[in-house]
């Protein structure tokens, strides 16, 4: 709750959508789930890495945003994205927030 709340002070919104916490386990190579938006309203992400890893999130366009503790990476939801799982840490932490 208070590393929710320190983010949500920061985030400039008038409506929260969604927060999830994901979990990721340790892989033997990077695997990557399917491309996607969180959700079809218009809205921002702001994905927040718990911990430092390889692995990483992925963008339609190729562009990828590392993982890296106490990292913050806004963008716009409707840009398809998707998660790729880590290879060198037991566990892969990000924090995922929709708002408007």
């Amino acid at each position: 709750v208070k590393i929710l709340t320190s983010i949500y002070l920061r985030l400039k919104f008038n409506y929260l959508i969604r927060t999830k916490v994901n979990l990721y386990t340790k892989k033997s190579e990077f695997i990557q789930t399917k491309m996607h938006v969180d959700n079809t309203i218009p809205h921002m992400v702001g994905l927040y890495s718990v911990n430092t890893n390889n692995g990483y999130t992925l963008f339609e366009d190729g562009t990828k945003v590392e993982s890296i503790e106490n990292q913050m990476v806004i963008f716009d939801g409707s840009r398809k994205h998707c998660s790729v799982a880590q290879t060198d840490t037991n566990v892969r932490v990000n924090i995922n927030i929709n708002f408007q």
